[in-house]
C-alpha cells in the first residue's frame, strides 16, 4: 500500500499497486516548499499537539522526511482540537501549509 501526493492537483491518493482504493484534498507547501520524491514513513508520529508560536496544531501527524521537519497531518487546529476553518477551506483549493501536507 502507498500514498500518492499530487501537489499539482493537491490530492492524496491510497493505491494497492496499481489499484486506487481512496482519495482525498490536500493542502501542500506554498512557495513549492511539499518536497517530491519517494519517502518512507519516519517514526515520529502522534497525538495532538499545538504550536503557540504559530498559532495552530493538529489532531495527529506521522512524519516523511528529515524526523518530524515534514508531515502527513490533519488540517490545522486551534488549542482546543477544533478544526481552524478557513485552513479546512484551503483543502483541494490553494498551498497553505510550510511542506507539510495536510489532509
Amino acid at each position: 500500500m502507498e500514498l500518492v501526493v499530487s501537489i499539482k492537483d493537491r490530492r492524496v491518493h491510497v493505491r494497492s499497486g496499481s489499484t486506487s482504493l481512496y482519495a482525498m484534498f490536500a493542502t501542500t507547501g506554498m512557495d513549492d516548499s511539499t518536497p517530491r520524491g519517494t519517502f518512507e514513513i519516519e517514526p515520529e508520529r502522534g497525538d495532538p499537539f499545538f504550536n503557540a508560536r504559530e498559532g495552530m496544531g493538529a489532531r495527529c501527524y506521522t512524519g516523511f522526511l528529515h524526523h518530524g521537519v515534514f508531515l502527513f497531518r490533519s488540517v490545522p487546529t486551534y488549542a482546543h482540537g477544533a478544526y481552524i476553518a478557513d485552513q479546512a477551506d484551503l483543502l483541494g483549493i490553494r498551498p497553505g501549509s510550510h511542506g507539510c501536507v495536510w489532509g
